[in-house]
């Protein structure tokens, strides 16, 4: 597993023109290529359907970050876990290789 304090941040205005609110998965390819991480071993944090349907589609695992109530959206979505804080995420659990919610 890639060192977690190193991170390659993406967002949308660095998507191609005219991608209007559909986020590429070539965003999270790119960055998983800058880290040399395969895409199967990455995993992205988004606040947006767009962006965890693009996520899964370019074959990472995504932990959806919900505002307001869209959980339910993010998850619809593909997203592997919903959290609304990082203190959610069961860090000994990604340390592992896996997603899961902490239960402290």
């Amino acid at each position: 597993m890639q060192d977690p304090g190193i991170s390659t941040p993406r967002s949308g205005d660095q998507a191609p023109a005219g991608s209007g609110s559909q986020v590429p998965a070539g965003i999270f390819l790119a960055a998983a290529r800058e880290l040399g991480v395969r895409a199967g071993h990455a995993v992205v944090l988004e606040d947006a359907p767009a962006g965890v349907q693009a996520a899964k589609a370019g074959g990472m695992a995504a932990i959806g970050i919900a505002r307001a109530d869209d959980t339910q959206l993010l998850a619809a979505a593909g997203a592997d876990i919903v959290v609304t804080t990082l203190d959610d995420v069961d860090t000994a659990a990604l340390a592992a290789g896996r997603l899961a919610r902490w239960k402290g």
